[in-house]
């Protein structure tokens, strides 16, 4: 048995447009004097910003103030540009961008010293990011993987896993991941950032560029 079939494309929670449209949104600027911390939730969302593109935004979404008061004590102190939004008064996510100058240097350095999480250095630290990053470029191929078949070793990561669930797959029922030097083929049953992934979620796939095998998604949902 294979351990990943091609499908037409995963499955996508629906979004009330019509309800959203008559949200009244606003936002405000956040700020942290917190001295920054590289846990594992700080390097997977630091790697985008160092070694895809500086250009990079992220957008953490919300479901409790706790989570808020998480992102503004570790995750805000790393960046200069940071905007809570609120939808009808109540905060719903969280984007920041311009990293600090201060965490791209000690995030190098920690990159370059493979210090960094064994997660972390499996989905982003296989090589340089593609000169042509255009999600455009052509239309990938989609391939849903059997959690069971993969056989990477498993890393702890639970404060990884409780940021997840309680941000993206909360919010919005999946996690993806661009991953950097990955091209497809059964080397991947391996990885332990699938390996991860499949913990956690019931259902992951692969998006892959059908010219030259490039890995330029990795999807996790519920």
């Amino acid at each position: 048995m294979k351990w990943y079939k091609q499908v037409d494309e995963e499955p996508k929670a629906s979004v009330d447009l019509e309800a959203m449209s008559k949200k009244v949104l606003t936002s405000k600027m956040l700020a942290s004097q917190t001295e920054p911390q590289f846990t594992l939730e700080c390097q997977f969302l630091l790697a985008p910003h160092v070694l895809i593109s500086p250009r990079t935004q992220t957008t953490v979404p919300l479901r409790d103030e706790a989570t808020l008061g998480y992102l503004q004590e570790s995750i805000v102190p790393h960046f200069n540009r940071c905007i809570l939004f609120y939808e009808d008064g109540l905060p719903v996510s969280v984007t920041v961008s311009n990293l600090k100058d201060a965490s791209k240097q000690e995030f190098e350095s920690i990159y370059k010293s493979k210090e960094l999480h064994p997660l972390i250095l499996d989905l982003y630290g296989k090589g340089s990011p593609p000169l042509d990053q255009s999600v455009f470029k052509e239309r990938p191929i989609v391939y849903q993987i059997d959690r069971g078949s993969l056989c990477g070793e498993l890393f702890e990561g639970n404060r990884l896993v409780a940021f997840l669930q309680q941000t993206y797959l909360a919010v919005d029922g999946g996690v993806g991941g661009t991953p950097i030097g990955w091209t497809f083929g059964d080397h991947l049953r391996e990885s332990v950032y699938l390996k991860f992934l499949s913990t956690f979620c019931s259902e992951l796939y692969i998006y892959v560029w059908p010219s030259d095998g490039t890995v330029v998604s990795v999807v996790g949902q519920l």
